[in-house]
């Protein structure tokens, strides 16, 4: 299994998917900073603290959503278009090592992109000078980022089907779309919490209690979420025959 999910990082070497997904991850501290040139409330400067509680929410609820359905639909289609399926599949990776390892890969892939826009916004900070760079504050939003990451995973599990499915990446960049807007209405509003792709940032930035006092509801949500997911996947790879 480690074997691989280290072959599918091997294949990614010298792949533009890759390094675009990296670029991309960029963006939302990038971004921040241009938004906000300097001031915030009250005409105080911008700090630290700011600056990375904006950057992750922007990458959880917006720009880690979309990048996130490329990277899923690269993952779980390239197979089915390069051709390739039927040798991996067979001996002695099965149909659900190859899920599993395809997912752990996914997950690997999440939390890279969540790790380079965290510290990109900290390097921006040191570069121009915003105040108030603390290890307290870079531990605590860096944990954040990485739980939102990781939630993020659990929701996104349906894209693994629908970029099987499909076997294309349009259906899925279409999907991923579809949810980012699905997020700029449910941040905010209190029907929000029964809106899976939103949970990862109110979850990761401690914000339930803005929500509801009962948090089962919100981590029932993105079990089933994720349940259903890997199982629609895992149905479709044991028993569809795969035709390529």
């Amino acid at each position: 299994m480690i074997n691989f999910v280290l072959m599918e990082f091997f294949k990614l070497k010298n792949s533009k998917v890759f390094i675009l997904s990296l670029l991309g991850s960029l963006a939302p501290a990038l971004l921040v900073y241009l938004v906000f040139p300097g001031r915030f409330d009250y005409g105080e400067p911008i700090n630290f603290a700011f600056l990375s509680g904006q950057t992750n929410l922007y990458m959880l609820s917006i720009f880690g959503i979309f990048l996130t359905t490329i990277v899923v639909a690269y993952l779980f289609s390239r197979e089915f278009n390069e051709h390739t399926l039927k040798s991996i599949i067979p001996t002695p990776i099965s149909r659900s090592k190859y899920l599993i390892g395809k997912s752990i890969a996914f997950l690997i892939w999440i939390l890279i992109l969540c790790s380079v826009c965290f510290f990109a916004s900290v390097l921006l900070a040191y570069v121009t000078g915003i105040e108030g760079i603390t290890i307290n504050l870079i531990l605590k939003y860096y944990g954040e980022i990485l739980l939102g990451g990781f939630l993020l995973f659990l929701v996104m599990t349906p894209l693994m089907f629908i970029s099987m499915l499909m076997k294309n990446m349009v259906p899925a960049m279409i999907t991923g779309a579809i949810l980012t807007f699905g997020n700029l209405f449910a941040y905010g509003h209190n029907e929000g919490i029964y809106y899976p792709w939103i949970l990862p940032r109110i979850i990761s930035a401690g914000e339930i209690a803005q929500y509801t006092s009962n948090t089962t509801i919100i981590y029932t949500i993105i079990l089933i979420t994720f349940i259903i997911g890997l199982g629609i996947s895992y149905f479709y790879l044991n028993k569809k025959d795969i035709k390529l």
